[in-house]
Formats: structure tokens, sequence, C-alpha cells
């Protein structure tokens, strides 16, 4: 009789038994899954507690790499006076944070636009060891906040005679003293130091000057350094500019230079050139006018020269075999004009200069 009620509920206790081993595998893998997050979610709980704590003392001691994701994950959600009071505790136990994290902490503030978070960092710092990189970063992330930015970039003005300066932390600090009046003649100070023959980053003080309608200084920042763009040709636009700052302030020796070896494809500028030309000679005596004229048409004259020479035969060579029938020395007249047309005609013979 057993074996009959079995066998008429085979079904029913196959369901049991898959359901009986369903149960203990979710429970063996829910346990498995505590063992792995139980140490994360301790930690999470330690430092709640250790936020709540008024006696920080009694609070434990995390790692730099926990402390870094804490702070990232802070900076993330703007929590201001979470940050600070963790930074505090990281000061306080002398934990330095690692030059990756404060990079791309300073990043998230650059994007969110949230100078306080910047500043927090920053008084975090990274000690003796920050880097062209992280220096840019800050600058970037404190340009709102004009003194704190002023205070980095005579950080980075502190720096040994003779230091290299990357080209994102002199484009930081040309950035930051475009929307600061007041710090553009920083400008002129890190041109002394850096001393670079750098084309693109000569090109871009040459673009400071100019929007900054110190076109003066833009002509000399060329002049002084005329070797290195021999060298390297400038770039259309920034020739372009150049140029007319030039005749805007004056130097028309800068600007005939640029005019007669500017790129061919200038020429569509020749107009507004020309414009900005004739205004700057109003002011200009006449005799100093008729010198520059003078000294323009000759400079045209000798670039017109060696593009285009001009080859004239010695006698010796004239006395050879002539190409040219010149007919009888008794018989001056053509006999026949319409030859000597069709001959040119066909021959399609040329002057070449």
């Amino acid at each position: 009789m057993l074996s009959d009620v079995i066998i008429a509920n085979s079904f029913d206790l196959f369901m049991l038994a898959t359901g009986l081993a369903s149960y203990l595998f979710l429970f063996s893998a829910r346990n498995r899954w505590k063992a792995m997050h139980g140490s994360n979610k301790q930690w999470h709980v330690q430092h709640k507690e250790k936020m709540l704590d008024p006696n920080p003392s009694t609070t434990p001691k995390y790692n730099q790499q926990q402390y870094e994701t804490l702070l990232s994950m802070h900076v993330a959600n703007h929590e201001h006076a979470k940050a600070q009071c963790l930074i505090a505790s990281m000061q306080e136990e002398d934990v330095a944070l690692g030059e990756e994290a404060m990079n791309s902490a300073l990043t998230k503030c650059i994007c969110s636009e949230d100078t306080r978070m910047a500043s927090l960092l920053e008084s975090l710092g990274l000690g003796n060891f920050r880097t062209d990189t992280t220096y840019s970063l800050l600058i970037k992330a404190l340009s709102a906040s004009h003194q704190q930015a002023r205070d980095i970039v005579e950080e980075v003005f502190d720096r040994p005679a003779g230091s290299v300066f990357s080209f994102d932390l002199v484009m930081s600090i040309l950035g930051f003293c475009r929307i600061s009046c007041l710090d553009r003649p920083t400008v002129d100070d890190l041109l002394e130091r850096i001393n670079t023959t750098d084309v693109d980053v000569l090109c871009e003080f040459i673009h400071f000057y100019v929007d900054s309608n110190q076109f003066e200084k833009a002509c000399d920042v060329f002049e002084l350094n005329f070797a290195t763009f021999f060298e390297n040709e400038l770039g259309e636009d920034t020739e372009r500019r150049l140029l007319q700052a030039a005749l805007k302030c004056g130097r028309l020796s800068v600007a005939s230079h640029l005019f007669e070896t500017s790129q061919w494809n200038a020429a569509r500028h020749v107009v507004t050139i020309q414009r900005w030309w004739k205004r700057a000679s109003r002011g200009i005596p006449k005799g100093s006018r008729e010198r520059e004229v003078g000294e323009i048409l000759g400079r045209l004259a000798h670039v017109f020269n060696e593009r285009f020479p001009f080859e004239e035969e010695s006698d010796a060579d004239s006395s050879d075999e002539s190409t040219v029938f010149l007919g009888d020395d008794d018989d001056h007249d053509c006999a026949d004009d319409s030859d000597f047309d069709s001959d040119y005609d066909e021959n399609n013979w040329s002057c070449d200069y």
C-alpha cells in the first residue's frame, strides 16, 4: 500500500525535493554574500559612528585608500560638511592624499564649479609633492576665488630659477589672468621665468597680449623670439592677428615683415590690412612716410627678384649661333609676313623672365 501511495504521488515528492534543494542553494549563497560584504558594511558603520562621536580619540582609524574613497564620495555629492570633517581627521592622523586621488577630486570640482570644495581640498594639499598637473587643476578650480588662485600662482613662482613649466600649467595661469584684470602683469613675470623656445607657448602669449589690447608686448614677443619663429612658421590665425596688432600700434616694420612672408591664403585679409595700414600711416610725418614706403618697395623688389630672377645673356654667348633669322644684310624687307606669323603661332614662343 505504501509503494502504491509513493508511486501515485511521485510528482509531488519530486517537487518537494526540488524545493528543498533550491532552498539549501539560496541559503548557502546568502551566507556567502554576507561573508563578502560584511567587512565593507562594518567599515561604513564604523565611519558613521566616527562622524557622530564627539570624541574623535575613540574613533577607529582608516587606511589611505579608505580615506580617498570616502573623500571622493563626498566630493561627488557636494557634501562639504562631511568632507571638511573627513579632511580634519586625515590631518589629525597625518594621512596624505595621493596625487591621483587629488587630481580626480579637483577635476570633479572644476566640472561642477564647486569652488568651496576645491578650497577644502587645497587645505589638505600634497605637502611638497605638488606636480604641474595638480597646480594646473588647483588654479582652474580656484579661479573664481581670485585671492586663493593668486596664492597658488605665487607658490608656483617660488620655484627655483630654471624650473620647467608644463604647457597645461602655463595655460592655466594665462586663463586665470584673462578673467582677473589685476593679475595681468603676472603674465610678464611668467614669460620671463619660463624662458621657453616652444612656438605653441609663445603663440599663446601673443594671443593673450592681443586679446588684452597690449599690442606692443605682442610685437615684442615676436621680435625677441624671431629666431624661433623663423624656424617654425606662425599659424595663419596668429600671423593675421599679430599683423593687425602691429598696424594698430604703429610697428610697421613688424607688419611689413609679416605681410611679405605671409601665407598664400592670407590674401583674403589684404583689404583689412590695407585699411589698418592707412589708418596707422596718418600720424607719420611725410618724410618718414616716404622713407617707410621706399624701404617697403625695396624689400618687395628684392623678394620679386629672388622669385623671378632676370638672366641676361653675356656677349660671349650672344656670338654663338643665333636662333632668330634676321635675313640678309642688304635686304631689310620681310618678303612674307604671313609665313613668319604662322611659324610664330606654330612654335608658340613665350618669353620667360
